[in-house]
């Protein structure tokens, strides 16, 4: 006989949040932590061509990146790479590449017989700050961002800020919009960090690079380990989010980081809007994004708010939005969608 239980609501299923975070040469030491397993890659094709003589080494999947292939085929074609070379459940699999690759390839790894050992190399500032971290990983679906996924955590994240350097300018400012989201969050040391230097200053530098990348990821182990399965404070490393994939979704193709950085000011206008934050930090906060950040938005504002009503936080017809309330802190914010659509079509 053969009693089934019915679960608890209450009970979350349980996810070893503690990642190791690995601050070293990446090709140096990831030989040494491979050894004894058999490894296969999937590989961001920029980084393929930088690295061949690694890569050619290997059994590798080559990766085309950008939003358009992070979805659904490119894990079947995962599938398939790892099943015509025998991988079973014993084999382990690398992401080497941006936070669109890492994504990908964790979704992949996975789900692969129901699920296979994997370890993530981000080569990108906004990988090392935020996919790195966190066990959140997914593909897009049918315009969807990050729709399909599932929270697995990788054994290890190997971070090798000197991989930056074969960053464009525009790339690195990318993941700096993820630095200041960080800071706004919950580092005023930070925050004051970035106020003193431009983009280019930090990009030139690479011990303070170092020092905004174990920063911000600081910022998000300690958020996560409190809340690995983002059931109430890890929402607040969405700040920006909401509007930022309203962007992505309506015009297509836009900068992530951008978007996010965009993201932030339009809420900041609603902390202001509510009395939620005083004048001098919200200046401090709108003065920083307008420095190293573009904020023109690239479309209608009305093409936008219409997204909304697809984000995965939305709750029926509310939505939790992350405002800030001052440098360092943030608070959650249930705003009715038709509400937050009004308040952005009123500063169009």
């Amino acid at each position: 006989m053969v009693t089934f239980v019915r679960r608890s609501k209450s009970v979350q299923p349980m996810l070893n949040c503690e990642t190791e975070v690995i601050f070293d040469s990446c090709w140096e030491k990831l030989p040494l932590l491979l050894k004894g397993k058999r490894t296969f890659f999937v590989v961001d094709k920029n980084v393929h061509t930088i690295y061949r003589s690694f890569c050619a080494q290997n059994d590798v999947f080559v990766f085309e990146g950008g939003e358009n292939n992070k979805n659904l085929k490119t894990v079947s074609e995962i599938f398939e790479f790892l099943l015509s070379r025998g991988a079973d459940r014993k084999s382990f699999l690398v992401a080497i590449g941006g936070g669109i690759t890492t994504d990908t390839a964790a979704f992949a790894a996975s789900t692969y017989m129901r699920g296979i050992p994997f370890a993530l190399v981000p080569t990108t500032l906004l990988s090392q700050v935020d996919a790195s971290y966190g066990a959140k990983n997914g593909v897009n679906f049918q315009g969807l961002k990050n729709i399909i996924g599932s929270f697995t955590q990788p054994e290890f994240s190997l971070i090798d800020v000197s991989l930056l350097s074969t960053l464009s300018f525009e790339e690195f400012l990318s993941g700096l919009a993820e630095v200041v989201k960080s800071a706004i969050i919950m580092d005023g040391e930070l925050f004051a960090f970035l106020e003193g230097r431009t983009p280019e200053q930090i990009f030139s530098s690479l011990e303070d690079t170092s020092y905004i990348v174990r920063s911000s990821l600081d910022v998000k182990r300690r958020i996560v380990r409190e809340d690995p399965l983002e059931c109430s404070l890890r929402r607040v490393l969405n700040l920006g989010h909401t509007l930022a994939h309203a962007i992505e979704k309506a015009c297509q193709p836009f900068c992530h980081g951008i978007a996010v950085a965009i993201g932030m000011k339009y809420v900041l206008r609603i902390a202001k809007k509510k009395n939620m934050i005083s004048t001098r930090d919200a200046e401090r906060i709108s003065n920083l994004l307008e420095r190293y950040f573009p904020m023109q938005l690239p479309c209608r504002v009305k093409d936008v708010v219409e997204a909304f009503s697809f984000d995965k936080k939305k709750n029926g017809d509310k939505i939790h939005l992350i405002v800030p309330t001052a440098v360092g802190h943030v608070e959650q914010l249930e705003m009715n969608i038709d509400e937050l659509k009004k308040i952005y079509l009123d500063v169009e």
